[in-house]
């Protein structure tokens, strides 16, 4: 179902009900909390398959989201758990990055004033462009990365 605070829907975006979304199914609904924002990880399906919406909402910033098709969902686990094992020192030898279908994401390791963060962008073909995601580590031992791995 739909989750307080979130909107009131597809059909609220101006999408019709018996559009393409309207076969869109959740099958599991997730909220993390790290610092001052709250991802929301949506199992959905439609009629290609299962694929993971991740979305962020933040105090400074517009939500985010970035979809992971079917394929990529397994990558995903496993790159939250790369990450979560900490110790990583931000930069470019932590970076790395996932092609699937027609789009790429890519994951780094940032620091800045408020600490540490995990930038997850995705670029695709089409009208969206590029999406970007940036997860703070939660402090000491990069819990919240460690959180995303147990909630996926």
């Amino acid at each position: 179902g739909e989750l307080p605070g979130r909107g009131g829907g597809m059909e609220a975006a101006g999408v019709p009900a018996n559009g393409p979304y309207s076969q869109e199914k959740e099958i599991h609904s997730e909220n993390i909390r790290v610092e001052s924002k709250l991802f929301y990880l949506d199992l959905k399906e439609n009629p290609r398959g299962y694929y993971l919406k991740i979305s962020e909402r933040g105090s400074a910033r517009e939500r985010s989201t970035v979809v992971v098709p079917q394929d990529g969902v397994p990558y995903f686990l496993e790159l939250f758990r790369f990450y979560g094992a900490g110790g990583l020192e931000a930069g470019a030898a932590t970076a790395k990055h996932l092609q699937l279908q027609n789009k790429v994401f890519y994951f780094e390791v940032g620091d800045n004033p408020r600490g540490r963060y995990l930038k997850i962008s995705e670029g695709s073909v089409g009208p969206r462009g590029r999406s970007m995601l940036i997860i703070p580590s939660g402090g000491a031992g990069d819990v919240a990365w460690g959180t995303f791995s147990e909630k996926l």
